[in-house]
């Protein structure tokens, strides 16, 4: 895949990989806005509070209260602390370089489960004066905590993330650039100056968006709207709700099935949405170059090319 890489900082963050196989695809600091949001910290202490009243320590008997509520209290702030910086530093150090970075979770939570587990431990120390977990107890605690941290992680994915990025990226301090007011011949996104003549293909991919230019591919933080919408009307056409094709690109169509398929100049191919079947034979009839000029091709002689 080429990339052109920008020397100015660029909107590219951090993809990270859950233990399901999902990817959560981030700006830069968007992992840090939303662990800092109050939807996070509000679901991060109730988190704290069932662990508290739970008491999952391991021991015999249950912790005195005035024990419990430091413990936890400290163990999930420590906890959280390590996602925070995690993401943080890895947007300082590795993103927005024109690249997506890629990382897995569990060797994160792994680590975040041992650190809080210790710091959690350590207070109780500091409070009792007594070392009351065994290592095999520490152990065990640590693959519950590895498993209860995960499932929060999937839970929040599933229910609150996809509306909290939204939210964030239609706000105007997250915005790549005012909206335009005239069609544009250089697209900005993500960073990059692109000629909108050179753009074959953009196509939505989950939380991003792939621009196919004549010269290589560029992989951009959406909203796909966003990228489409500065584009000059007589330059392509919206095919699908996550397809975007310049006219210049199209160079056979074909139906499979039900389906209508375009296939492009640099290579790829993309669907047309059925009930846009007729609308996009139309537009290729009308903007064929081989139709004379104010005489457009009708749409079953466009269907043979």
């Amino acid at each position: 895949m080429n990339r052109r890489i920008a020397k100015r900082a660029t909107a590219e963050g951090l993809c990270l990989h859950l233990l399901s196989g999902e990817r959560i695809r981030l700006r830069r600091f968007e992992g840090s806005r939303i662990l800092a949001s109050p939807v996070i910290l509000g679901y991060w202490c109730v988190m704290g509070i069932g662990l508290t009243m739970a008491d999952p320590s391991g021991q015999a008997g249950t912790t005195p209260l005035d024990i419990r509520v430091p413990q936890y209290a400290v163990g999930m702030g420590v906890a959280w602390l390590c996602f925070f910086l995690t993401f943080t530093l890895g947007d300082i150090f590795l993103g927005g370089r024109g690249r997506t970075v890629h990382f897995y979770d569990w060797p994160l939570v792994v680590a975040t489960s041992l650190i809080g587990l210790s710091a959690s431990e350590l207070t109780v120390w500091l409070l009792t004066d007594q070392i009351r977990i065994s290592a095999k107890v520490f152990a065990v605690l640590a693959v519950f905590y590895f498993v209860v941290i995960e499932i929060n992680l999937q839970f929040l994915n599933w229910l609150l993330l996809p509306g909290m990025l939204a939210r964030m990226r239609t706000t105007p301090e997250t915005a790549e650039s005012p909206p335009p007011t005239a069609p544009q011949s250089v697209l900005h996104a993500g960073g990059h100056r692109i000629d909108t003549d050179l753009i074959q293909h953009i196509e939505a991919r989950g939380n991003y968006v792939a621009i196919h230019t004549d010269t290589g591919e560029y992989e951009v933080p959406g909203p796909f709207s966003s990228l489409i919408d500065p584009l000059p009307g007589t330059l392509g056409l919206r095919i699908h709700r996550s397809h975007w094709v310049a006219r210049r690109a199209v160079i056979a169509h074909q139906r499979k099935g039900r389906e209508l398929v375009l296939t492009l100049a640099y290579g790829g191919s993309a669907t047309v949405a059925m009930p846009r079947h007729g609308e996009v034979i139309d537009w290729l009839a009308r903007t064929d170059p081989r139709a004379a000029s104010g005489q457009p091709r009708p749409a079953d002689a466009a269907m043979q090319g």
